[in-house]
């Protein structure tokens, strides 16, 4: 893990490695908000019935800024900080999205505090920034939230990111304690860190963890002697303790011809039988299996399939461990073609717990 400084009394780490070749257009991410906010971290500033509204906020492109550091609150944000009401910028978000700007609304649950939830999206490589906001409450316009946190960095989706969350203030109420009446701030302040009254910045009140939960693809595959170029891809989650499968696939592969999976722990981009070695060695290779498709002739109905939670649990490679990152591909027998045989792309995973 490397850190990342965010703004002042902000910090974030990542976990996330450099990329030599292309990636996947999206990826899956859940993230998990525990809030920490008590009477033992905040003494005197813990009132009663302390909770967080539901989560908002949106996946988007670099055009669009929901919120932010020394600007003014739009009526979204407002009305969010104010109300814990998702209702209003949830439709900023929805207009956003008709421009092109924004990919989808994102909600979640509200939480008392402590306690943590949990919320899943999809991010694209054209809307791979985050921004997801909750109101403090009871308060007169604070909350906690991200603005714009990039998922794609060199190259890659980052695997995880914990984020630390402080108070701001959205500049739109003159209350100064919890239960403050309303006050209309007249004109509105910029959004800023609460850093006097209830809070000094010191704390935080929570944390955002984003986590990676599907495989990412990367490199490129060969065109095989069908004229295919044969991919690599995934469904679910590699998990070393989930029940459900984590299947990795092959598409496009040459029928009837024999294969297999191989992995390691980095990637690489180097000329290899005619195509692209996208993993480095040293090399750990799964069973042989057939590729079936049509049952004469020759063309790319072939595929692969792979369950590699099962090989993850099965304990026979110890080295396949919680936050350990793998590289997989898939190679086979094409005798048509001027090397004897074919490849995919590659496939990036990290094991979840």
């Amino acid at each position: 893990m490397y850190a990342r400084p965010l703004t002042a009394f902000a910090a974030v780490t990542l976990l996330a490695a450099a990329s030599t070749a292309q990636t996947s257009a999206s990826a899956d991410y859940e993230v998990r908000f525990d809030a920490t906010w008590s009477a033992t971290t905040h003494p005197g500033a813990y009132p009663s019935f302390a909770h967080f509204s539901p989560l908002v906020g949106a996946t988007h492109d670099g055009s669009v800024r929901l919120w932010q550091p020394g600007a003014l609150a739009t009526n979204g944000i407002e009305v969010m900080a104010e109300t814990g009401s998702t209702g209003a910028l949830s439709s900023e978000v929805n207009t956003a999205i008709g421009q092109g700007a924004a990919d989808q609304v994102l909600i979640g649950a509200g939480i008392l505090s402590p306690a943590n939830t949990t919320m899943g999206f999809t991010a694209t490589s054209n809307h791979s920034k985050l921004t997801l906001v909750t109101m403090i409450a009871p308060s007169p316009d604070w909350f906690l939230g991200v603005d714009s946190f990039e998922l794609f960095e060199n190259g890659r989706w980052i695997d995880q990111a914990v984020v630390e969350l402080f108070a701001w203030d959205s500049g739109t109420d003159s209350g100064t304690g919890f239960n403050s009446a309303n006050q209309n701030t007249n004109p509105a302040a910029p959004i800023q860190l609460v850093t006097g009254g209830p809070f000094f910045g010191t704390t935080p009140l929570g944390t955002f963890t984003i986590t990676r939960t599907s495989g990412a693809t990367y490199c490129t595959g060969k065109v095989n002697s069908q004229g295919a170029l044969s991919v690599i891809d995934s469904t679910g989650s590699a998990s070393f303790s989930s029940s459900a499968s984590f299947d990795v696939l092959g598409a496009d592969i040459v029928n009837n011809k024999n294969g297999l999976l191989f992995y390691g722990f980095a990637d690489q981009s180097a000329p290899f039988q005619g195509g692209t070695l996208c993993v480095q060695g040293p090399l750990q290779r799964t069973a042989v299996q057939n590729s079936g498709g049509s049952a004469s002739g020759d063309d790319a109905t072939g595929t692969f399939a792979f369950d590699m939670n099962a090989l993850i649990q099965g304990g026979s490679d110890p080295s396949l461990t919680p936050g350990t990152r793998v590289f997989a591909q898939y190679w086979y027998r094409d005798p048509q073609s001027p090397s004897g045989t074919g490849l995919t792309n590659g496939l990036d995973f990290v094991v979840l717990p």
